[in-house]
């Protein structure tokens, strides 16, 4: 970069001219005054003299000045260079030049504004992206030439695609779901905001995308939003199934009662025994119905947490001896044992006595239902670490693998064919008073080899 030196040669000349016309008038003025002629040659001769000698004093004090302004101002193109490539805490020292002094305080003036205004573009961009970061539902910013200009790890996580973070990268090699790059498309060329829901993975996820079209200073693109349906799924499934559910087997015993109640109106009130028959059966019906009801409403205040608890420390034994005392008209026509094994020692622990009642009585009812003649069931205790666990095991029928899982849902039944077991509530009440306590459940069983309900309650301090 060459420095303009015009000024310091406007310099030159001036004090050339100056010059000049000092001897100029000195000339002249020998001349008036009548000097001889060998005076004025003289004179003439040393003004010229004088004359060539400023000229060249001149031309040498603006070369002088010229090159200690470019010295300068070539310092200061150095500074600014090197803060064009990219070291925005470089400054410029203060030359001793007053025209470079200046340069160099402008220049450092525009560089600590440019280094202010990149800090802050560049705490708004960290702040951008952790808010994003943190966000549940994933953000694509695509241009109008489908290059990814943003994402977030939700977006990442929910497509189930993670990828290098790159200049170049494209919203296919993301998304490979041509409905979506589809409405993204149409969300660019129509400028209007697109909406799909489609699933991933075979339908063990179900997401809903929508492509809003900005446009900023003339350049065109599309924020893609991605939100998780799949719990919302689930739980409109869970929905109509429980109203499924819950319709069948109140149909049953309604249907029950209707078809005794016409027997009855269809002449067996003139037999007095298979009226009164049939009465004690509209009867069983009812207290069934009666049963599944208050089951539903216990399950629901159990869900929503409004299910009173009092846990406090307590002998885990109490509860064992009052299903004990429970268990005799249970399994004696079935000639069952109820076996127990809880250690002396066994710590005492955190619970409410008549939910846990509740939770073994279930279980051991269960195991009664589901055991053989002559079978036996057995409950034992084994204190951990900060947990003491349950065991309810059976000799009974045992559960098939595919129908582990799901033996704590709400009407789940292994054996459909067997209605008069129960009302598909017992095992779901369970659990949730499990968890109320804080502990877990869990059921383990080989075919023909019986079940094993397990769970945790939390030692008292």
């Amino acid at each position: 970069m060459r420095v303009p030196l015009s000024f310091h040669w406007r310099l030159a000349l001036a004090y050339t001219v100056s010059m000049l016309v000092v001897f100029g008038a000195a000339g002249a003025y020998l001349i008036a005054s009548r000097s001889s002629n060998d005076e004025i040659g003289r004179a003439i001769g040393t003004v010229i003299a004088v004359g060539v000698a400023s000229i060249a004093l001149g031309l040498a004090l603006a070369a002088a000045l010229s090159r200690r302004a470019t010295s300068s101002m070539q310092y200061v193109t150095e500074g600014a260079r090197t803060f064009a490539e990219g070291d925005l805490e470089h400054r410029i020292a203060s030359p001793s030049r007053d025209e470079a002094r200046e340069a160099a305080n402008a220049f450092n003036q525009m560089a600590a504004t440019l280094q202010d205004m990149v800090s802050n573009l560049s705490s708004e961009r960290n702040r951008l992206s952790a808010v994003l970061d943190t966000m549940p539902d994933g953000v694509i910013v695509t241009a109008e030439d489908g290059t990814v200009e943003l994402v977030n790890h939700a977006a990442e996580w929910l497509l189930d695609r993670p990828f290098q973070r790159e200049q170049g990268v494209q919203l296919s090699d993301i998304v490979r779901y041509n409905e979506v790059l589809q409405v993204v498309e149409d969300a660019l060329s129509a400028r209007v905001i697109r909406q799909i829901e489609f699933e991933i993975n075979k339908g063990l996820r179900y997401l809903s995308a929508i492509a809003t079209p900005v446009s900023a200073r003339g350049n065109r693109s599309v924020v893609l939003t991605l939100h998780d349906l799949t719990r919302l799924r689930q739980v409109d499934t869970t929905r109509r199934e429980f109203v499924s559910n819950v319709s069948h087997e109140l149909r049953s015993p309604l249907a029950a009662i209707k078809a005794l109640a016409e027997t009855i109106q269809d002449g067996a009130l003139e037999e007095p025994d298979a009226a009164r028959d049939f009465l004690r059966r509209i009867e069983g019906e009812a207290d069934r119905m009666t049963i599944m009801v208050n089951e539903l409403l216990e399950l629901s205040r159990l869900q929503s947490g409004q299910a009173p608890m009092n846990l406090v420390p307590m002998k885990l034994a109490t509860v064992v001896d009052d299903v004990k005392s429970r268990f005799d008209l249970q399994a004696g026509p079935k000639c069952l044992s109820l076996k127990t094994s809880l250690p002396a020692s066994l710590p005492y622990v955190m619970g409410d006595h008549d939910k846990l009642s509740q939770v073994l009585g279930n279980l051991v009812e269960n195991g009664v239902k589901f055991t053989p003649e002559g079978g036996s069931i057995a409950v034992s205790a084994t204190a951990h670490a900060d947990v003491v666990e349950v065991r309810v095991s059976d000799t009974g029928v045992g559960i098939l693998a595919e129908h582990l899982p799901h033996v704590f849902e709400r009407f789940y039944k292994a054996d459909r064919s067997r209605r008069e077991v129960g009302t598909g509530l017992g095992l779901a009440i369970v659990k949730h008073l499990v968890q109320a306590h804080g502990g877990d459940i869990r059921a383990e069983s080989h075919e023909g080899r019986g079940a094993t309900f397990i769970f945790t309650l939390d030692r008292a301090s």
